[in-house]
C-alpha cells in the first residue's frame, strides 16, 4: 500500500499547491470559462501570485484556525484543502469551519485524496490532522 496521508501545508509545498490548483481548474472549468479567462487565472504570472498567496496560508494565515492541508502520496503533495471559520452568521466561527477549496490534482484523482482533505472524518489542529 502506498504511503498516504494528509498534514499541515508547509512553505515548500506552496508551489505544489499553486500547480494542483492550475491545473485542476484547467481541468474543471475547461467547458465552462472561456479560454481567455481560464488562461488569464492560470497563465504563468497567475502561477507566482497563487505561489505566494498560498505560502502565505501556509506560514501566516490570517487566524489560528485558517488551515491549509495538504494530500500526500509518498511524499508528493497530490491534493489540497483550506478551510477557516464559519462566516455564515447562522454558523459559530469559534466551532464552526468552512471549506474554502479542496482540489485534487487530476492526474492523481479517484484515489481517496480528496475524502482524506475534507474536514468531517479528521480531527484537525493548529499543527496535526489526524482521523478520529
Amino acid at each position: 500500500m502506498a504511503d498516504v496521508g494528509v498534514r499541515p501545508a508547509r512553505r515548500a509545498d506552496a508551489a505544489a499547491v499553486a500547480g494542483i490548483q492550475v491545473r485542476a481548474w484547467r481541468h474543471g472549468y475547461r467547458d465552462l470559462l472561456p479560454a481567455d479567462v481560464l488562461s488569464q487565472v492560470t497563465g504563468d504570472a497567475a502561477v507566482e501570485v497563487w505561489r505566494d498567496k498560498w505560502a502565505e496560508a501556509a506560514t501566516a494565515p490570517p487566524s489560528p484556525r485558517h488551515r491549509l492541508l495538504v494530500a500526500v502520496a509518498s511524499d508528493l503533495v497530490v491534493g489540497f484543502a483550506a478551510h477557516a471559520p464559519a462566516e455564515d452568521p447562522g454558523l459559530d466561527p469559534s466551532g464552526t469551519a468552512e471549506l474554502i477549496t479542496l482540489l485534487v490534482d487530476p492526474l492523481h484523482t479517484r484515489a481517496g485524496h480528496g475524502s482524506g482533505c475534507s474536514p468531517p472524518p479528521w480531527t484537525c489542529s493548529a499543527t496535526t490532522a489526524s482521523p478520529p
